[in-house]
Parts: structure tokens; C-alpha cells; sequence
């Protein structure tokens, strides 16, 4: 018996040698075994090879355990890892041939099926082989990778890179637009292979590799190679065929509106069988801009005739309306917070701030008046609405803190002497009427309460409040708020303060 043969009858791994040399033969022709045996094992015969993959990792550990202490001062390529690297990436490439061979002259109507078929039994032998050598991922590339190595992969990677080199490249056009074309055929209600479909998009997300960070996904990859082109697509088919129900249903709102619920239904159904979910959100976004956004002067011209008529369609919009609050709300703050990062001192003025959230309350809430006769369900969503980006936004980050803080330091300069805002000693009505109907969304009203008592007290002591007056007016509205008990400690640390600093300036008198 030779010294890597299988023991007679026993279906045991073929014994190692001592020479690596050896060794290393024989690994490679299991290698090449396991690539090419999903292709070719019958079902009987399957588990029967099967027997022969634990002699492969053992193959790996001994032929490269063996004189580790000398390799270890060896230059990369002079590893046995290196020898079994390479090999692999020929291997890999030999067998793309075929597959890019049969792509590149496949028709239209068999590029999706076969791209998907071959798909399959490549990542099956890779998967096999990948798991085979994870020695060689975990103790070679790994460490040589740590070291700074470029361009050297995990095994599972290196032929992801090389089937997106030498098969994907030459047929990506062809094979997005057959995609693109399978999705808009469904769209219209025809019938299509979803299961080749979608591990076609998945194999765009599964190559989205970026070479030069050890073919770690970059989403930037896949953004480019199939969400754009995507999406635009999807923006090109609906703009379309929104425009034309829409001026078909000008009559009736809620015939278009049920249209549009039937559209985001089908397109959420086909996001969660195709598509990658990091598209989901991006499809859904983009069909509700097109379909509702993009007409929605048009249906809240037209609301109330259709709140009479039907209440379920009312409620719908309802909720269309507060989603497109929010959205406008978190919009602002995150090009507010994107101009500051990019301003000298990288923080959020208040005013500004203040005025930014305000200005999305004050569009909204005049559109609430206009067009939906300040209809309840409707008012309740705008509050719902503004609740949410006043203490959640891109400045707040997820502390419910930063808002009542902006607003109470937007407050101090209202009330301090040097401010711009005063007119004859005072303060305007409109800047506080701004203050306050922020102030019914702050969610924390105790932090707000405590931000300002410190400010309160600071302007106070230093006698640069505006006026006594406007500090019992400002107090008085939160008063009207919150009620008496939130507003006592502010009216108690007032009038001691004033009563105090006036004693003082009696005895000065006097003296």
C-alpha cells in the first residue's frame, strides 16, 4: 500500500506522508476534486467522496506544520501556503472558462438561467474547498494580511474576486439589463423566474468586493453596479404611470389612491423576494415619492371631497401627510447639522436651529389650515409628526437633551440686553409664541425646566435681563403649558432675586 492511499474496504482518509512534497500532490488533486465534483457526484456516490475531504485538512495541517520554525523566516512565496494559494488561483480560473465561455454566447432568454445555474456550482465547490482549507484562511492569509500583505484573500473571497474579474465583467451590461427588463415584466403583472432573479442581484451584492481592503464588501460597489441603475429605473416606469392614473383618476381621488396602495404592496412584495435589503428601503422611498409626494398639492386640493366620500382613503392620507412632516423635519436638521460639521466652529447655532424646526412646523401647520380645514385626525398627525424631529433628529443624535437645551439657549438671547430681537426694553411676541409651540413637543420638560432656572438665575444675578416684564411674560406662557406647579420654581427663584437685588439697591440709596 502506498503511503497515500485509502485503507481497502474502510473508506478511510488516504495516510499522510512525511514529504510535503507529496502531500502537496495529493492535496491538490483533492482540491481539484471538490471543484469539480458538484458537477459530476451522483447521489450514491456522493457521501461515498465525502469520505476523502477530512484527509484534505489534514493534508493542510501537516504539510504546513512541517518545518514551521524555518518558514516561519521565510519570504511569502516561499511558504508551502503560498505553493497551495496560487494553485487555487489557477484552479479557480480554469474553471471560469467554461462558465464565461457559455455566458458570453448564451441568448437573451437563457443569460438569466444559466448565470444563476453556474452561479450555484461555483460558490457549491468554493464553499467546499473554502471550508477545507480554513487552516490556510485563519493561520496564513489572516496573519499575512496583519502584516500588511496586499492583495492576498481568503480562499472564498479570492474566487468571489476572480469570478467578478473574468465572468461577471464580461456580461454585467447584458446581464443588469435582462434584470432590469425581468422586474418590469413583473411589474405588468407577467410571469418571471424569481429564483434566478434574485440570486442574480444577490451575486451583484456578493461581488460588491473591494480588492484593496481584503475583499470586504464595500456598499459604495453595489450601489453603483445595480441599486442606481435600479432605482432609476424604477423612477423612469412609475413617473410614467403615475402621471397618466393621475390625470385618469382626476375625478376620483380614491380610485388613484387605491391604485397607489396596490402599487406599494406589490412593489414591498417583490423587495422582500428579490432584492437585497439594503434596497428595500431605498425602492419603497422612491415609489411614495413618485406616487404620493409628487401629487400631493393636487390631493390636498381635492381632501375634503374626499374625506366626505370615504374615511379609510382620508386616514391614509392622513398618515402620508405625517410621514412627509417628519421626513421634511429630519431633512432640515440633517443639512443643518452637515453645514455646521462643515462651519468653523463645527456646532449648531440655536437660533438657527429653533428656526429651522419652526419654519417645517409653520410650512405644515399653514397647510393643515388651507387645505385640510384643520381636520383633527390631520392636526394630530402634524403633532405626532413634529413630537418626533423636535427630540429626534440628526443634531440630537438619540439624546432627548440637545432640544429643550437649543431652545432654552435660543430663549436667553431673547431675553438678554444685548439681544437683537428686543424692541423698547422688551421682547417680541413672535419670538416667544416661536419658543412656546416648540415647547409643547419637547419630550423631557424637566430637563427644559432645569436648563432654564440655570439660565434664569444667571441672567438675574448679572442684571442683563431684558426686562422684568419679559421674564413674568416668558414664565406665564410656560405657566400656561405646563401649569402652575412646573412653573412655581421659576416664579419663586424670580421674585426672590428681584426682591433681593431691589433691597439691595434701597440700602445703597440710603446710604
Amino acid at each position: 500500500m502506498t503511503p497515500n492511499s485509502s485503507l481497502p474496504g474502510t473508506g478511510e482518509p488516504p495516510l499522510l506522508s512525511n514529504d510535503p512534497a507529496t502531500n502537496m500532490v495529493v492535496l491538490k488533486e483533492e482540491l481539484k476534486n471538490m471543484m469539480v465534483g458538484p458537477r459530476t457526484w451522483e447521489s450514491e456516490s456522493k457521501y461515498k467522496n465525502m469520505e476523502s475531504y477530512t484527509a484534505t485538512h489534514q493534508y493542510c495541517d501537516h504539510s504546513i506544520c512541517l518545518n514551521h520554525e524555518l518558514l516561519s523566516r521565510s519570504t511569502v512565496s516561499c511558504f508551502p501556503e503560498f505553493e497551495l494559494y496560487n494553485y487555487l488561483k489557477e484552479l479557480f480560473a480554469a474553471y471560469l472558462e467554461a462558465p464565461r465561455e457559455l455566458l458570453e454566447s448564451a441568448a437573451d432568454q437563457d443569460l438569466l438561467v444559466f448565470y444563476a445555474s453556474e452561479w450555484d456550482w461555483f460558490n457549491t465547490g468554493v464553499a467546499t474547498i473554502n471550508y477545507e482549507c480554513s487552516y490556510l484562511n485563519l493561520f496564513w492569509v489572516h496573519y499575512r494580511q496583519n502584516e500588511g500583505v496586499q492583495f492576498l484573500y481568503r480562499i472564498d473571497i479570492l474566487a468571489l474576486l476572480l469570478w467578478r474579474e473574468l465572468v461577471f465583467y464580461a456580461v454585467r451590461e447584458k446581464l443588469l439589463a435582462i434584470v432590469l427588463g425581468a422586474i418590469e415584466k413583473a411589474r405588468n403583472g407577467g410571469n418571471i423566474d424569481t429564483g434566478s432573479v434574485k440570486k442574480v442581484i444577490n451575486s451583484f451584492f456578493a461581488l460588491s468586493l473591494d480588492e484593496y481592503n481584503h475583499g470586504n464588501i464595500r456598499m459604495a460597489i453595489y450601489e453603483e453596479e445595480f441599486q442606481t441603475p435600479f432605482i432609476e429605473a424604477t423612477e423612469k416606469y412609475y413617473t410614467h404611470e403615475s402621471a397618466n392614473d393621475f390625470q385618469q383618476h382626476a375625478e376620483s381621488l380614491p380610485d388613484y389612491l387605491k391604485k397607489v396602495e396596490e402599487r406599494l404592496y406589490q412593489e414591498a412584495d417583490l423587495a422582500e423576494t428579490l432584492l437585497h435589503s439594503h434596497t428595500r428601503k431605498v425602492l419603497i422611498e422612491k415609489c411614495e415619492d413618485i406616487l404620493i409626494r409628487a401629487h400631493l398639492e393636487k390631493i390636498k386640493e381635492n381632501f375634503q371631497t374626499l374625506f366626505d366620500s370615504d374615511r379609510d382613503e382620508a386616514q391614509k392620507i392622513s398618515d402620508w401627510f405625517e410621514e412627509d412632516v417628519k421626513n421634511a423635519g429630519l431633512q432640515a436638521t440633517e443639512d443643518l447639522k452637515r453645514n455646521a460639521d462643515c462651519s468653523a466652529g463645527g456646532s449648531v447655532d440655536p437660533k438657527l436651529y429653533v428656526d429651522t424646526i419652526f419654519a417645517v412646523y409653520y410650512k405644515n401647520k399653514d397647510i393643515l389650515n388651507r387645505k385640510f380645514d384643520c381636520e383633527a385626525g390631520f392636526a394630530a398627525s402634524l403633532d405626532r409628526a413634529c413630537r418626533h424631529f423636535v427630540n429626534l433628529n440628526a443634531v440630537t443624535g438619540t439624546s432627548y437633551i440637545i432640544s429643550p437645551e437649543l431652545l432654552v439657549r435660543y430663549t436667553d438671547v431673547l431675553l438678554r440686553t444685548n439681544s437683537a430681537s428686543g424692541e423698547d426694553g422688551g421682547v417680541r411676541q413672535d419670538s416667544v409664541d416661536k419658543v412656546i409651540t416648540l415647547f409643547k413637543y419637547v419630550e423631557d420638560k424637566d430637563v427644559f425646566q432645569t436648563f432654564y432656572a440655570i439660565r434664569l438665575f444667571k441672567r438675574l444675578i448679572a442684571g442683563v435681563s431684558v426686562s422684568n416684564d419679559s421674564e413674568v411674560f416668558v414664565i406665564a406662557k410656560l405657566k400656561e403649558v405646563c401649569g402652575s406647579e412646573y412653573a412655581n420654581k421659576l416664579e419663586r427663584m424670580f421674585v426672590d432675586i428681584v426682591d433681593r437685588r431691589e433691597l439691595g439697591d434701597r440700602r445703597r440709596a440710603k446710604q
